[in-house]
């Protein structure tokens, strides 16, 4: 419960810095954040993305110990990450616009 109380803090932190920074760089049209859809997409991803990548290190930690990392193991933490968070991110992006937009499957495979 720990953990997943993390990460929901993270990804709730992670939302807001996101959310700012498109504000910030939109010129500060505040329109489409007054949206509670825009802010709990923008969590959708954080959460997800966050949560993979937090459950990905909790597992790396447990199987290989930081304190004897070479850079073979840092290399294969950071391969594991990214490969990871392009496959979450693609399933974020497949969910929401599929379901979420409406947009048929083939027609999303296709762009």
């Amino acid at each position: 419960m720990k953990f997943f109380l993390k990460i929901l803090k993270i990804s709730l932190a992670i939302t807001a810095l996101i959310i700012s920074l498109e504000i910030l760089f939109s010129g500060f049209e505040f329109e489409e954040f007054r949206e509670l859809e825009t802010w709990l997409l923008y969590f959708s991803y954080s959460f997800i993305l966050t949560l993979i990548n937090g459950s990905y290190f909790w597992w790396f930690e447990a199987k290989i110990t930081w304190e004897s990392a070479n850079l073979r193991k840092v290399l294969l933490g950071t391969f594991g990450s990214v490969t990871l968070t392009l496959i979450g991110y693609f399933f974020c992006r497949l969910m929401h616009y599929v379901v979420y937009e409406g947009i048929p499957f083939q027609g999303f495979i296709a762009n």
